[in-house]
């Protein structure tokens, strides 16, 4: 991988690169991670991603969310489990449209079992892209008590 690195280097700059070591890093985010997005129209819940074993978790890396503007019309986006559930973004659209797309260096991770579920309720256009990468148990084990205890 390095050497390829190095070729493309010197093609670029057209110089010996061969004298001249480097280090190229990569984030965990940008060698494991995933995105998945969903759009809904009108009332409703869509699953966006959910771990694949009850006690795995998913953390966050990237989200965007869009929206129509519509009157008396609300979208969320939450980690939930079915019972527990916790808000990332709630929007109202009264009054504008809105537009977010972040990036997060933080630990955004759910505790075992939460899914992330975009939630809406009218006749409102919603998409929402997850950039994520999923958790196996055996380093995020936490019921959602545990979870909720460290935040």
């Amino acid at each position: 991988m390095l050497k390829v690195i190095r070729d493309i280097v010197q093609s670029i700059y057209q110089r010996d690169l061969s004298h001249h070591p480097f280090i190229h890093a990569e984030t965990n985010a940008s060698q494991h991670g995933f995105f998945k997005s969903a759009t809904r129209v009108g009332t409703g819940t869509t699953i966006i991603v959910q771990p694949k074993a009850s006690a795995d978790s998913i953390r966050l890396t990237d989200i965007f969310f869009t929206t129509d503007k519509v009157a008396a019309s609300t979208a969320t986006l939450n980690f939930t489990d079915g019972t527990d559930t916790i808000t990332i973004i709630a929007a109202k659209l009264n009054d504008a449209p809105v537009s977010i797309g972040m990036s997060l260096a933080g630990n955004w991770h759910g505790w075992g079992g939460a899914r992330i579920e975009l939630v809406t309720v009218n006749a409102v256009t919603v998409t929402a892209a997850i950039g994520y990468m999923r958790v196996a148990k055996e380093h995020t084990i936490q019921s959602f008590s545990e979870w909720d205890a460290l935040r």
